[in-house]
C-alpha cells in the first residue's frame, strides 16, 4: 500500500497470540493488511532460469497483456507461468538485511489521498467506552476473558526488510504462515520454525520473469480451508504490472507450489492487493493507480480457483474500476464448514458515504464458460452508525493519517483508516448468513468500528451489530475480527499512546457479552 511510515517507527514482530484466537474461534484468521513496499531485490546477478541480468527491463520479453474488454464489459488474462515449484524447504533460507537509517523511509511510495481520508463532523452515537459491556452476567461477573493458548514472536522484521512491514499472516490445522513484507516464514504451533524465512519470490526459482526478477512485497498469505491449501501471492512494481500466486500442491506449506504469474497493465498499478477464498474462485480487491500516480478506485478481480487447485493454466477476470470518487472495497472470504448457497456471487464490501454512512455490497457473478458472461453489480447500501476519519491533518512527506503516538519519539504511525481491514469474513449459520468487518475511525484516540450484516447477500441485508471499541486513552487500529460457529467474536488490533509501546492485543464478544485482554 502507498504510504510513508518512517523507519524510527517501532516494529512488533507478528505474534501467533492474534492467529492462535482467531484460530481458536473461528478455524483461521488472517491479520491486519499489507502495505506497498517497493524495490526490485532479484535474486543474485543472473536469473538462473532465463540468465536475463537482474537489472535488466523484462517489459518486452514477459509481456503478456489481457485481452479487451468483451461484450460483457469483463477483461480476461491467462495466466502465463504455470508450473511447479522446487519444494520450499529445499530452498535456502535468507539472512537478516540492512535496515535504513533513522528516519528514512524504505518504502519510498506517493502520498495519495483517498476520498474517507479527511471526514469530519459525524457524531459516533455506537462508542464503547468501558473495556467491559453490560450484558448479561454469568453469576456476579460478567463472562471472563479467553486466555491465549500459546504465544511466540513471529519473524523478525529485518527478515522481511522495509518499512511499513506489512505483516500479514495464516493459520491452518497445524501451521502458522507468516509474511512480513517480501519474506515469509512457516512456523510450527508450537512456536518452531519449520521453514524459512525465504524470500517471496524463491518461490519463482526456475521460472523466470517479473514473478522471479522482482520482489516488491504487498503479500497475502490465505488458507483455504475448503481444500487444506495454501495461498501466498505479491504484487510487481515495475511495468508491466504482475500478480505472482502461488497455490499448495498439498496442505504442506513447506513443499511444492503451483505457481502462477497474471498480468494485468503496462500503465496503471494494482495497489494493495487483497485476496479472499470463495467456492468458484480466488476473489481479489486492488486500489488502482492510473499511470502509478492517481488514484483510479477499487477494481475486483476473480481467478479460476479450480484450476488453480489442479495446477492447470488458469485464467482471471476484472471489471473496470469504479472511479477515484470510490472508497476501497475488500472480497468476502469464507470461514467455517457450510459454504454459501450453491451459484452465491462473489461478495465485496465498502464503506460509502452519502450524506448518511453505509456498507455496500457489491456481487461479482463469475462465469466460466468461453463466453465470460459475467456480472459485476452493486447489490445493497446499508445504514450504519456515522464516523470520522482517524486523520490528524499532518503534512508531506506524512500522510494525513500518521496520527498514531508512541513513546521516545515523534514519528507517528499510518491509522489507515480509510478503509476496511483484511479480512472481511463471510460464515454461513445455517438460518443466517453473516458477514463480519472492521476499521479505523477517530474517535479520540482512535477506535476500532466492527459490524455484523445479515444476509449480506440479500436485497436488504440487516445491520445486526455496530459498534466502535475505544475504552480509554490508547489508540486501537488496523483491526482484525473474526466469528465462530456459535457468533463468538474475537477482534484483533495493535494499540500504542504516548506512553505505550506499539503492542498487539485483542478483545472479545460473547452474544451481548464483552470482555478485554
Amino acid at each position: 500500500m502507498k504510504r510513508y511510515v518512517g523507519a524510527g517507527a517501532v516494529f512488533l514482530a507478528f505474534a501467533v497470540i492474534l492467529m492462535q484466537v482467531l484460530s481458536t474461534v473461528a478455524g483461521g484468521g488472517q491479520s491486519s493488511p499489507a502495505g506497498r513496499q517497493s524495490g526490485d531485490r532479484a535474486l543474485g546477478g543472473l536469473d538462473s532460469a532465463s540468465g536475463l541480468p537482474r537489472d535488466v527491463s523484462v517489459a518486452a520479453q514477459w509481456n503478456h497483456p489481457p485481452a479487451a474488454p468483451n461484450a460483457y464489459g469483463v477483461t480476461v488474462g491467462a495466466s502465463y507461468t504455470n508450473d511447479v515449484s522446487p519444494r520450499l524447504s529445499s530452498l535456502p533460507q535468507i539472512t537478516s538485511k540492512p535496515s535504513a537509517p533513522e528516519g528514512v523511509p524504505q518504502d519510498t511510495d506517493k502520498n495519495f489521498p483517498l476520498p474517507t481520508d479527511n471526514r469530519t463532523g459525524q457524531t459516533d452515537t455506537v462508542v464503547q467506552r468501558t473495556a467491559r459491556g453490560s450484558g448479561p452476567q454469568v453469576g456476579s461477573t460478567l463472562t471472563a476473558p479467553p486466555t491465549t493458548v500459546r504465544s511466540f514472536d513471529g519473524m523478525n522484521a529485518s527478515a522481511g526488510s522495509g518499512t511499513p512491514p506489512d505483516t500479514n499472516g495464516a493459520v491452518g490445522p497445524h501451521y502458522y504462515v507468516q509474511t512480513v513484507n517480501s519474506a515469509l516464514q512457516v512456523f510450527r504451533k508450537d512456536g518452531r520454525s519449520a521453514l524459512g524465512p525465504l524470500n517471496i519470490n524463491q518461490l519463482w526459482l526456475g521460472a523466470g520473469g517479473p514473478c522471479l526478477l522482482h520482489n516488491d512485497g504487498d503479500p497475502v498469505v490465505l488458507y483455504d480451508h475448503l481444500a487444506d491449501r495454501w495461498v501466498i501471492t505479491q504484487f510487481t512494481v515495475s511495468p508491466p504490472y504482475n500478480e505472482c500466486i502461488a497455490v499448495s500442491t498439498s496442505g504442506d506449506p513447506t513443499g511444492t507450489y503451483y505457481r502462477y504469474a497474471f498480468q494485468f497493465s503496462t500503465a496503471n498499478l494494482p495497489d494493495y492487493p487483497h485476496l479472499s477464498v470463495w467456492p468458484d474462485g480466488y476473489y481479489m480487491s486492488a486500489n488502482i493507480f492510473v499511470n502509478d500516480a492517481t488514484y483510479g478506485g477499487p477494481q475486483p478481480f476473480v481467478f479460476d480457483r479450480n484450476a488453480m487447485l489442479a495446477g492447470q493454466p488458469a485464467t482471471f477476470q476484472t471489471f473496470a474500476p469504479l472511479g477515484s470518487s470510490a472508497d476501497p472495497f475488500l472480497p468476502l472470504d469464507v470461514d467455517g464448514g457450510a459454504l454459501p448457497p450453491v451459484n452465491t456471487a462473489g461478495l465485496f464490501a465498502q464503506t460509502y458515504y452519502n450524506g448518511q454512512d453505509n456498507l455496500r455490497i457489491y456481487k461479482f457473478s463469475a462465469d466460466w464458460s468461453p463466453a465470460h458472461a459475467s456480472t459485476f453489480l452493486l447489490s445493497s447500501t446499508t445504514p450504519i452508525a456515522g464516523w470520522n476519519s482517524a486523520s490528524c491533518g499532518a503534512s508531506a512527506p506524512a500522510r494525513a493519517t500518521d496520527c498514531i503516538p508512541q513513546p521516545a519519539t515523534t514519528q507517528k504511525l499510518d491509522t489507515i483508516g480509510s478503509r476496511l481491514m483484511f479480512r472481511a469474513v463471510y460464515r454461513n449459520y445455517g438460518d443466517h448468513q453473516s458477514l463480519f468487518a472492521s476499521h479505523t475511525i477517530g474517535v479520540a484516540p482512535a477506535g476500532v468500528r466492527w459490524y455484523e450484516l445479515r444476509d449480506p447477500a440479500g436485497a436488504t441485508p440487516t445491520l445486526t451489530q455496530n459498534s466502535t471499541y475505544a475504552p480509554d486513552a490508547v489508540n486501537r487500529w488496523m483491526g482484525s475480527i473474526d466469528a465462530d460457529r456459535t457468533g463468538n467474536l474475537a477482534l484483533a488490533y495493535s494499540a500504542s499512546s504516548n506512553t505505550l509501546g506499539p503492542e498487539l492485543r485483542f478483545a472479545g464478544r460473547a452474544p451481548l457479552i464483552h470482555w478485554v485482554s
